[in-house]
């Protein structure tokens, strides 16, 4: 997978180990906007709450990945509604807290839950957060630069770079319908081998 964007993201790192493959491309397009229509409200209504104690608030989101689509708990200092992305790509927060955490199988309407894993809502976006809120606070937080968060975020320990880095090529790839090339370390490293360990010469 060749990655071609502004600003660099630690998951764009690993192209340097697995290659570039000139088939499947990323662009990066950071972007926060507002989703002018309800969909996902009345979809995901039943599962969802965004509510605030003492200035945090609470969201339900969605962290998009290739093919699929995760549900999080998100806490920040703002609530959505006022996040907006600077000229460099920094999502803007009042005291510079984000935290993503696993979201608990809670029961809001009717004893409804999320699955733990689901398809992805908006298949073009193959890097996103979608943040479910009211009827008309949600908002999609595209190609999101997640080394400009805030320290302890915590998201690259719930989506290892290795994790969104292979999701996002392998659905590149089917949608070229080309299988990309792999390396003959990477195939080794796949296999759960270690190239400096496990080939040592007699």
């Amino acid at each position: 997978m060749r990655i071609i964007a502004k600003r660099n993201d630690s998951w764009h790192n690993l192209s340097a180990m697995y290659g570039q493959d000139n088939r499947a491309v990323y662009y990066q397009d950071t972007t926060f906007v507002k989703l002018k229509d309800s969909k996902y409200w009345d979809k995901y209504r039943a599962f969802t709450r965004q509510d605030h104690q003492l200035n945090v608030f609470h969201h339900t989101a969605l962290v998009l990945v290739g093919d699929y689509a995760y549900p999080v708990s998100i806490t920040s200092d703002q609530c959505i509604g006022f996040m907006s992305i600077s000229d460099n790509g920094t999502l803007s927060l009042g005291h510079k807290q984000f935290v993503v955490k696993p979201l608990t199988q809670h029961s809001w309407y009717r004893g409804a839950v999320f699955p733990e894993k689901m398809d992805n809502p908006e298949p073009d976006v193959k890097f996103g957060i979608l943040f479910l809120g009211g009827s008309h606070n949600n908002r999609l937080w595209k190609d999101p630069v997640i080394t400009q968060l805030p320290k302890h975020n915590r998201f690259y320990t719930m989506f290892p770079p290795e994790f969104i880095w292979q999701e996002i090529a392998m659905s590149l790839s089917k949608d070229v319908d080309t299988p990309l090339a792999v390396s003959d370390d990477v195939k080794i490293q796949q296999a759960g081998f270690d190239l400096k360990t496990s080939f040592r010469g007699k």
